[in-house]
């Protein structure tokens, strides 16, 4: 059945959240809802899919209706780490999808189509013996956008999908999406910020704004022209020597891998989806052991402890959704740190909330809200204001952009670059966007196949 929506809009009781929607698609053909981060696009999907989170509810039409279990509408979320059961092996994840929907076909049949699709995204067949948390961001991200193209719904809504994924990735599967759409004859709708890529292939853009649905708008990227310079001499802060890391009987991830960090520097960390980016993150700021080698904090007590560690270093998660936690207002997550590390008194908390809220660029009464109340853009930045708010010696960002739209993303790269340049704080940035950064790096890396290899570049 041909999709078709009319004047769709999501509410909160009386307070309208969106835009009334609408869209007569073409069959065989991909559309992309643009807007800034926070505007609405994964509530309208959301909508679409009849998948609204309590409390909210949606005006207009939808056809063909949302059925669980059924090929009419199908949504593949932002923030596949939060959407899938992370137990569960890879290949029951995507068999239990196959034979939900096609129940009159055979398991060679499923089993040939499910391995094409793998190496079509460029997936080693052993990843099916895997389960899904043993992924990196990027290959959840793959596997979560597969599970939806082996539905083949009427109305596939991918959320942010290539977020998670290096600019190689993104194409791929944005390639893979628009071929399926054009064989199968199928409509697909994609949210997406990243214009400069999507414009690569053929897509139609929605613009979402705040009254009403335009035609596409286009910005030009802001040329950089800020160099940050940093005495970085003298002993690092943070020094990792030999480091090798695997999980468990697997292939190492990080093999002989070295690096240090000084006191101020910029670094930039590039690598394509599963090179070990977020496990790197992950060994610095002392959430993974290391499997051989040593990393060093020479600045800190050598018999520091995991609790003296959010003083000294801060980690920005990719997967804002699942560290944030669910049940505590905005204004007591951005702050609670800063209060265990008596840098805000209990008085001052709501207050200092607020002050990050708009220097973040977001809503007052985000204030009192949960984190499911958010978009993925905006509880990305509440978790950038967390860590600032804790005033660290160093901070690490793990593809803290990722879930943003330009504007935004240059705009909170600028707040922490103001805060660093202020309080002498490194940056480690961990990124698959370099194009993203209006500024140049002190140091460069790229993490693949050869290692930890320092780089030329801004």
């Amino acid at each position: 059945m041909q999709p078709e929506i009319r004047n769709l809009q999501v509410w909160k009781k009386d307070r309208a959240l969106t835009p009334a929607f609408d869209l007569d698609p073409e069959p065989g053909r991909v559309y992309c809802l643009v807007s800034e981060s926070g505007a609405g696009k994964s509530l309208l999907m959301q909508a679409m899919a009849g998948i609204l989170p309590p409390g909210l509810h949606s005006t207009g039409s939808v056809l063909p209706a949302p059925v669980p279990g059924k090929n009419g509408v199908v949504y593949v979320f932002q923030d596949a780490s939060a959407a899938l059961n992370p137990v569960l092996r890879v290949d029951k994840l995507l068999y239990e999808t196959w034979d939900l929907h096609h129940s009159g076909k055979s398991k060679e049949e499923r089993d040939r189509r499910i391995r094409k699709d793998l190496e079509e995204l460029q997936l080693e067949t052993s990843i099916l013996k895997k389960q899904f948390f043993e992924l990196s961001g990027g290959q959840k991200q793959r596997i979560h956008v597969l599970l939806g193209l082996l539905c083949e719904a009427d109305l596939l809504l991918l959320d942010e999908v290539t977020s998670a994924l290096d600019p190689a990735n993104a194409r791929l599967l944005l390639n893979i999406i628009t071929r399926y759409s054009s064989e199968k004859k199928r409509t697909v709708l994609l949210a997406g910020h990243d214009i400069q890529l999507l414009r690569e292939f053929d897509i139609s853009f929605i613009y979402l704004c705040d009254k009403d649905i335009n035609s596409a708008v286009f910005f030009d990227d802001t040329k950089k022209n800020d160099v940050i310079t940093n005495d970085t001499g003298g002993y690092p802060i943070i020094s990792a020597k030999n480091v090798h890391f695997s999980y468990s009987s697997w292939e190492p991830v990080l093999k002989d891998l070295n690096l240090e960090i000084h006191p101020g520097e910029y670094i930039r960390v590039t690598g394509e989806s599963g090179s070990g980016k977020s496990t790197l993150a992950a060994l610095l700021s002392a959430q993974l052991k290391v499997t051989r080698g040593t990393i060093l904090y020479p600045t800190l007590d050598p018999l520091f402890t995991r609790e003296q560690m959010p003083a000294f270093l801060q980690l920005i998660f990719q997967d804002g959704f699942s560290t944030l936690p669910p049940f505590m207002p905005v204004w007591r997550i951005l702050t609670e740190g800063a209060f265990y590390l008596g840098k805000v008194r209990s008085a001052q908390r709501k207050a200092l909330a607020a002050a990050w809220l708009q220097k973040m660029g977001l809503p007052a009464d985000a204030l009192n809200r949960r984190a499911h109340e958010l978009s993925g853009g905006q509880r990305q930045r509440i978790g950038v204001a967390r860590a600032l708010a804790c005033e660290p010696r160093v901070l690490l960002c793990d593809e803290i952009t990722a879930n943003l739209d330009r504007e935004t993303a240059r705009s909170v790269l600028q707040i922490i670059y103001e805060q660093s340049r202020a309080s002498g704080m490194a940056v480690v940035y961990f990124t698959h966007q370099p194009d993203i950064f209006p500024f140049a790096f002190d140091t460069c890396y790229h993490l693949g196949e050869a290692g930890l290899q320092k780089v030329a570049g801004l």
